[in-house]
């Protein structure tokens, strides 16, 4: 099966009380989906298709990750204050930052250079009327500082 793949296919549960468990959890909706949902989620969340390789008399799948850097204080904290679209001076009051470059190369730069936040207008980067807004992964390192795991 390849990442472009688009048709059902023959599906046969290799343990079929795994499966059967998966489906009554609500995890399966019909036999021959699941790659397929899974193939697309890799894409939407822009990973490498996964593996899928006969090993060991079963079934092996290998899943990759994105490899997240090290998210800085700074960046943390203006990824709590953005919220929708605010420009450069509402952020730096947000933060109560009254220096523009220590704004811009700590905090700004570093969180759009992450991939977390994102210019509303890209192709005018010193327009008057820029603003910024949270990217998926800004958001989502926004709600994992809000609910951290475990709790």
């Amino acid at each position: 099966m390849t990442a472009s793949c688009s048709a059902l296919h023959i599906s046969r549960p290799r343990n079929p009380l795994i499966a059967d468990a998966l489906f009554r959890a609500g995890y399966l909706d019909l036999w021959g989906y699941g790659t397929l949902k899974i193939f697309k989620a890799c894409q939407e969340a822009g990973l490498p298709a996964p593996e899928f390789k006969e090993a060991f008399g079963g079934m092996m799948v290998v899943l990759y990750q994105k490899v997240t850097p090290q998210v800085t204080p700074q960046v943390k904290q203006l990824l709590q204050v953005l919220e929708g679209e605010l420009s450069r001076s509402d952020l730096q009051e947000r933060l109560s930052l009254a220096d523009k470059k220590n704004f811009s190369e700590n905090y700004l730069k570093p969180a759009i250079e992450g991939g977390y936040v994102e210019m509303t207008t890209p192709n005018k980067p010193r327009s008057s009327k820029q603003s910024y807004r949270l990217t998926p992964t800004g958001d989502h390192i926004k709600k994992q500082q809000d609910n951290p795991p475990g709790i």
